[in-house]
């Protein structure tokens, strides 16, 4: 098709870009010899304590968010409406905000710990894996939760009813009908949520885990070590490439996709009584609790002003910018794809982004920055960031567009390309129709992601450059959670009114 060559001439040197970028930071990992000797028992170590919170997390978050996704599709229980749009928010707190409200409630002299203390209960430290995997899929579970209830959405109760024919009990077709049809949703949902988790680097701070993000920043700048933690950062690019291949592996498992009846599982009003206040419950520990003492901390006229500060201002600039960038390069390399048969890999290779946590990213572009061009990419100023924002989050600016190319019907593309149109008529009449919400709501995520994104601006930021998510990193480090509070509950606010406003979207679009 005619019309869509530019857009592939116009994408391919974005992608080549990326590629030689990537492949750039593996080979000279390959060959260039660090200053220090990383002990190979450390290594193992932190690695060890990465998959197994990431694993951890991932499995508690499966348990949680597809009981309720169950829960709050087949079953009719009091408050129900309001409950499955409340099971979403957690996720509006950034994993490194979460982390420092448990730990700043639960250590000794936290409230919550003096409270408990006063029934003679005690309780141990949070800091430990364990308690992180807890706290942390407290906070991911709403990944599996959407993920997993959009799919069950789609499967005929009918597959239910004929299940239930055969005499088997609710129990029991839930679990072996229904579930395994809605895997590759579960799957899907505890994928982001172990990306989330081995990315993460403010939030294991807190909880003094180590893990290979801690190690990367202290190899980096405690050890003046750039290779080393450029290592570092590769043993986390596998990790992920690992994980991400075999996502990629268990999704070529087909599943059976029914139109919905809308129907629910009668149950008696006792037991449904009972999922109210289970859920409830769970959402006192997961929401209502570390907002009431996200809030306890507010100090009303500190919070006021900090809105003023600069630290806000500089989070919108840069999440603005960078979404902007990012969905301009995800619309052409959309487009562009749709003529990459040949060059699929090389598309795909470049779009590995959102697997690799920030920081080896920003590890990347320091080392063939100074390694090809003896500078460092700080030398740019918010220019380096921006470029490893965009690196990071383009994947999400493809996906956008490349769901709604592919709900484009075919005989479209062939009428534009029977008219032989101009690339910007044919886009015009063929395509922009379909692209005008994924861009609006494409836009409103990747600025928030790009605004609470930590590790990468905490390595990347210029002198003097201060976002509302390195400000709750230098808060934290000092366990100073009142302080803390101010720049994450504007970041919560602004995550929540995102949340609210894509649940709203989705429903009116079923």
């Amino acid at each position: 098709m005619e019309h869509l060559k530019p857009w592939f001439q116009i994408a391919l040197p974005v992608v080549i870009s990326i590629n030689i970028f990537f492949l750039s930071f593996i080979a000279l990992i390959a060959f260039a010899e660090s200053s220090l000797t990383l002990e190979h028992q450390r290594i193992i170590s932190v690695s060890i304590n990465t998959i197994t919170l990431g694993l951890m997390t991932s499995f508690l978050s499966i348990l949680f968010g597809t009981f309720f996704a169950v829960l709050t599709t087949y079953y009719d229980f009091p408050l129900k409406k309001i409950i499955s749009i409340a099971l979403v928010l957690p996720i509006t707190f950034p994993l490194y905000v979460y982390a420092f409200i448990f730990v700043g409630g639960l250590e000794y002299s936290g409230g919550i710990a003096t409270w408990i203390r006063s029934f003679d209960i005690e309780i141990g430290s949070p800091r430990n894996i364990l308690s992180g995997a807890i706290i942390f899929s407290l906070c991911v579970y709403p990944y599996i939760y959407l993920f997993t209830k959009s799919r069950l959405s789609n499967i005929s109760f009918s597959i239910f009813l004929a299940s239930k024919s055969l005499g088997n009990s609710n129990v029991r077709t839930i679990f072996k009908v229904i579930l395994p049809l809605v895997k590759p949703a579960i799957i899907a949902g505890a994928i982001l949520a172990f990306f989330e988790v081995i990315a993460d680097f403010g939030g294991v701070k807190v909880l003094q885990i180590q893990t290979l993000t801690t190690e990367i920043y202290t190899t980096w700048y405690g050890l003046q070590d750039f290779i080393g933690g450029a290592r570092l950062s590769i043993v986390l690019f596998v990790i992920a490439m690992a994980v991400l291949i075999l996502e990629k592996v268990s999704q070529n498992q087909k599943s059976l996709s029914l139109n919905s009846a809308d129907k629910i599982i009668p149950i008696k009003s006792r037991y449904a009584i009972f999922q109210t206040i289970l859920s409830i419950v769970f959402l006192l520990i997961a929401l209502v609790g570390p907002l009431v003492q996200l809030l306890a901390w507010i100090d009303i006229s500190n919070f006021l002003s900090s809105l003023r500060t600069a630290y806000l201002a500089n989070s919108l600039v840069l999440g603005v910018i960078c979404a902007f960038i990012i969905l301009i390069f995800g619309l052409l390399i959309s487009m562009g794809y749709k003529l990459a048969a040949s060059s699929s890999l090389i598309y795909q290779f470049s779009l590995i982004g959102y697997a690799v946590p920030g920081t080896v990213i920003a590890v990347g572009l320091m080392l063939v920055l100074d390694s090809f061009f003896g500078m460092s990419i700080t030398l740019f100023g918010i220019t380096g960031l921006i470029v490893c924002l965009v690196i990071r989050f383009l994947p999400i600016g493809y996906r956008y567009f490349s769901t709604a190319l592919d709900q484009i019907p075919k005989n479209n593309t062939h009428v534009l390309a029977l008219h032989n149109l101009k690339p910007w008529s044919a886009f015009k009449s063929g395509y922009l129709g379909f692209l005008k919400r994924p861009f609006m709501f494409g836009f409103l995520f990747i600025t928030i992601e790009c605004m609470k994104e930590q590790p990468a601006t905490i390595l990347l930021r210029p002198s003097g450059f201060e976002t509302l998510s390195t400000q709750v990193y230098n808060f934290t480090t000092e366990g100073q959670w009142e302080l803390a509070a101010n720049p994450s509950l504007v970041l919560v606010i602004i995550s929540t009114l995102l949340a609210i406003i894509l649940v709203t979207e989705s429903k009116q679009n079923k």
